[in-house]
């Protein structure tokens, strides 16, 4: 089928749709795609073409983002061709609210060389500042959330709602790294204490320690390694049976 007969029947279709009558507007392209002979590759992407334009002509945006997947499998005539279906795929994907998809093609059809000589180019530059900045917004309330979750399970005194997510993290990190230094301290010494006055030295000391750690995670490591230690030394002290 030349591109001149695809014209024909896409403005068939155009007239059933004029009528109120996608439904058969659809049925007469899907036929023509059916009647097709093995290996007519570029018919069959052109007449899909027409399929895609129907789909956005009736608003439905979902069923032409699976058409234009279609297309693109089956590839285009020219360079150009595939980009600009590249193109308006991304925008589908973001107009379909697949904002993170399309930054990911958008990614790659911007850095393939050959785009440089696109006549498309600054439409695919505005296009991933949109989607970039749109991502940010999205990503920027996850990974607040996410750290403030963080610091409650953990017990880290921060709260980082509201700041710049860098800032949060970074503020989150430093009391639960120091915490982990004063952790592994107490590790290091309880298993250095090999007297009964060294034990109990080490007890009062991470007695000390928990009244004074301000990440809750260690807190509680340190209690366990408290409760530890006294189980030992109770278990110790305690005097023998008499063999009989």
């Amino acid at each position: 089928m030349s591109r001149k007969l695809v014209k024909l029947l896409e403005r068939e279709a155009f007239e059933l749709l004029d009528q109120d009558r996608p439904g058969a507007a659809r049925r007469l392209v899907n036929e023509a795609i059916a009647s097709l002979p093995d290996g007519e590759v570029a018919q069959k992407n052109d007449l899909l073409g027409v399929s895609f334009n129907i789909e956005m002509t009736l608003g439905r945006s979902k069923r032409a983002l699976a058409i234009l997947e279609k297309r693109r499998a089956l590839g285009f005539r020219s360079v150009s061709e595939s980009f600009d279906a590249d193109l308006l795929y991304a925008l589908l994907l973001a107009r379909t609210g697949q904002h993170f998809s399309a930054r990911v093609e958008l990614t790659e059809l911007l850095t393939n060389p050959k785009s440089l000589r696109w006549s498309g180019l600054l439409d695919a530059l505005d296009a991933y500042v949109d989607t970039d900045q749109h991502c940010r917004r999205l990503m920027k309330t996850v990974l607040v959330r996410a750290c403030s979750k963080s610091c409650e399970k953990l017990g880290i005194p921060a709260k980082p709602k509201g700041w710049r997510i860098e800032r949060a993290n970074k503020q989150s990190k430093q009391p639960f790294r120091l915490g982990s230094a004063r952790h592994q301290e107490l590790v290091m010494r309880t298993m250095a204490a090999n007297t009964t006055d060294a034990r109990y030295a080490l007890m009062e000391h991470i007695k000390q320690s928990v009244d004074g750690e301000t990440v809750g995670y260690f807190r509680q490591l340190a209690k366990g390694l408290h409760a530890q230690i006294s189980g030992r030394m109770s278990t110790s002290l305690a005097p023998k049976k008499p063999k009989i």
